[in-house]
């Protein structure tokens, strides 16, 4: 199933794109993404730090991809790989170009991946990159 965009804000322009992993089961069963728990948060803080600014929520692979059970841990969901971020390219060029966002916000090391920066996410969380006319 492919999830839409959650869209924080009222402004008639995008003022940050967030783009997360892929969506989780809640996502899939109501088709928006970040509307699970760990969205709920996201969008809680989002908005409390960002009140007047129009933010799209979305995921760098929009499809669910299923889970994994393993006994003892919660969750498990199938990550998208490189195949799958790479068949999603154009979805996220596409929301770019339709949002035409003044900041990308990616969440996660997915995410970093699918825009192909590299290095441990923790050695590059909070650094600054422009591309094209946003800053990510």
């Amino acid at each position: 199933m492919i999830v839409k965009p959650s869209i924080l804000g009222k402004g008639k322009t995008v003022d940050i794109l967030v783009f997360g992993e892929a969506p989780g089961p809640e996502e899939a069963k109501k088709g928006l993404a970040f509307i699970g728990p760990s969205g709920d948060i996201i969008q809680q803080i989002l908005k409390a730090e960002f009140p007047k600014k129009t933010i799209v929520l979305d995921n760098v692979c929009p499809e669910w991809l299923g889970s994994i059970k393993t006994p003892g841990k919660p969750g498990n969901f199938v990550k998208p790989n490189a195949e799958k971020l790479n068949e999603y390219k154009a979805y996220r060029e596409d929301r770019i170009k339709e949002c035409n966002p003044k900041v990308i916000l990616l969440l996660g090391d997915v995410a970093k991946k699918a825009f192909r920066f590299t290095g441990q996410i923790t050695k590059i969380a909070g650094k600054v990159e422009n591309v094209r006319d946003s800053t990510i």
